[in-house]
């Protein structure tokens, strides 16, 4: 029987995932969750975008990127 981790005599309970300098670190050390969420994040952020009429599909490919540069990949990374 595995005895509980104590911190000031307190019993430490386990978490399944860790947020460590913005990285989700899952207990199985699978990258899935935290790619899941930066993916999520990436979507809205697009879509906020399209929905306020800011994308559209006459759009150059600069204007695109430079959209990309500022609000998608911040979320992303």
């Amino acid at each position: 029987m595995k005895r509980p981790l104590l911190l000031c005599g307190q019993a430490l309970s386990a978490a399944s995932t860790v947020k460590y300098l913005g990285v989700e670190i899952s207990s199985n050390l699978k990258p899935k969750e935290h790619i899941d969420q930066r993916i999520t994040a990436a979507y809205k952020a697009s879509f906020a975008l399209e929905s306020r009429g800011l994308v559209y599909p006459e759009m150059l490919v600069d204007m695109l990127f430079l959209y990309f540069l500022c609000f998608i990949r911040p979320v992303v990374y």
